[in-house]
């Protein structure tokens, strides 16, 4: 423990949240920062803390850097993360705990005044054996005070009954290509909602296709503060015009309240396909659109 090393304020760890009030399944920005005055420090692990009804943390690699406090400079390691709540109520998040190893001096009492600065590299000067002889690994885990997260529940009050769950700030981007065409040729749908939020709560919005389109599975693709779904339709006939209206619902916690933005339709002109002899047939039609074809398609069906 600290106290047998006699560090005082030499080293301790601490653990911050951007905001202690938030709703079910909003980010909640969380650091854990270690303090470090002229120590020499190895095998730093990752923080871990107590994570029940919330997300799990994955840190991501810290920051260095330097800060002044009380006085002393401290050389200081940041963690960051984002976690959230999955149900409401009153929590006490933490302590935080980082596990490590001090360099203790052999001959000396163990006291932190003579170690060495915390992320000089005892490998670097010479006499590195000479340093093993007079230093030895002394295994540490520091802990944080804990901090009170109150969590609270998506209100119902003026919930819209298309609210699927999605919590932040986004936008929504919806379009469609090409919107001229030919019976059987796909058009591909393609839906992007970015911002700031819980992606983790961001599902499709719902698509009420009309009859007349062969429809396939879509595609969904997660990148940083981005989700993209995909979806291929074939229209079946050309008495089609338009793609449905699509509507994106969220709720966003800054403004308490919900939002939706609403895209389309979009219009698109569909032409009957031409009955070519098959050796004027230009470029793959997919597969699934033949199905249901009369049989005598037959030489059309080979050719695809």
């Amino acid at each position: 423990s600290s106290e047998q090393l006699n560090l005082g304020d030499r080293m301790f760890l601490v653990l911050s949240v951007d905001k202690t009030v938030a709703y079910v399944n909003e980010l909640i920005p969380v650091t854990v920062k270690l303090y470090v005055n002229r120590l020499n420090v190895s095998d730093i692990q990752l923080p871990t803390f107590e994570q029940e009804s919330f997300s799990k943390v994955e840190f991501k690699e810290p920051k260095q850097y330097r800060e002044r406090l009380n006085g002393l400079l401290y050389e200081i390691l940041e963690f960051r993360t984002s976690i959230f709540g999955t149900k409401a109520g009153d929590y006490r998040l933490g302590p935080a705990e980082i596990k490590c190893n001090v360099m203790v001096p052999k001959s000396m009492p163990r006291s932190a005044g003579m170690m060495n600065n915390f992320f000089d590299d005892p490998f670097s000067g010479p006499g590195a054996d000479d340093f093993f002889a007079r230093y030895e690994r002394h295994p540490m885990e520091l802990k944080s005070k804990d901090v009170q997260l109150g969590i609270q529940p998506i209100p119902t009050a003026g919930r819209p009954q298309d609210y699927m769950g999605a919590v932040g700030d986004y936008q929504f981007i919806y379009s469609a290509n090409p919107v001229k065409l030919k019976v059987g040729d796909p058009v591909t749908l393609k839906m992007d909602i970015n911002g700031t939020g819980n992606f983790n709560t961001v599902l499709m919005p719902k698509l009420e296709v009309p009859n007349g389109f062969k429809v396939y599975e879509p595609q969904v693709k997660t990148e940083e503060n981005r989700k993209s779904f995909t979806q291929v339709l074939i229209p079946e006939t050309d008495a089609v015009t338009q793609l449905p209206k699509v509507l994106f619902t969220y709720f966003d916690p800054n403004a308490r309240q919900f939002k939706t933005i609403d895209q389309g339709p979009i219009a698109i002109k569909v032409e009957k396909g031409k009955d070519e002899a098959p050796s004027q047939v230009i470029g793959p039609v997919p597969g699934p659109a033949l199905r249901g074809q009369k049989s005598d398609d037959l030489g059309r069906d080979i050719i695809f």
